[in-house]
């Protein structure tokens, strides 16, 4: 079972390892993880990192405000799918700004030798304090195919 998962992906951050090395005030803008995959991310050593979170019951809430702050352009290039846009990972918008406007989320402040695992839909978001070296791997696991399945027969319905 050890060596299954890594039979299982053919792309690179999926089931593998990568690595990140990090300087001050970088950041990693608001997204949810790519392919909704789950994520571990473990900070080797340095610096802090802030992780801010919004729970998935605001995710509503989160796409009616986005749909009116982010630029119309950008949300007609991407059919007004304002996830797609956040997947680019290009946008930035501070904590403040989704407390500002009434969405709940948490914070982490994540030290040498955490670990943070995001679920498969959570939008999430942070910086970095000063330098630090830190791994992550998105997961997929044997329930993922299923899912892909579904996913895939539905997007061949809607081919032309």
């Amino acid at each position: 079972m050890r060596g299954m998962a890594r039979r299982f992906s053919t792309y690179v951050g999926i089931n593998t390892n990568l690595c990140y090395l990090e300087t001050v005030g970088s950041v990693f803008n608001w997204h949810e993880e790519d392919s909704n995959l789950l994520s571990v991310y473990f900070l080797e050593r340095g610096a802090d990192t802030v992780w801010w979170f919004v729970p998935e019951s605001e995710s509503d809430t989160v796409e009616r405000l986005l749909l009116n702050c982010m630029d119309p352009c950008l949300l007609r290039a991407a059919s007004l799918n304002v996830w797609k846009v956040l997947e680019q990972k290009a946008n930035s918008f501070s904590a403040t700004f989704f407390l500002k406007n009434g969405i709940r989320f948490y914070f982490y402040e994540m030290r040498d030798g955490d670990m943070v695992v995001t679920g498969p839909v959570g939008l999430h978001g942070g910086d970095n304090r000063g330098v630090n070296r830190a791994s992550a791997v998105n997961c997929a696991c044997l329930a993922c195919f299923e899912f892909g399945i579904a996913h895939a027969a539905e997007a061949r319905k809607n081919q032309c």
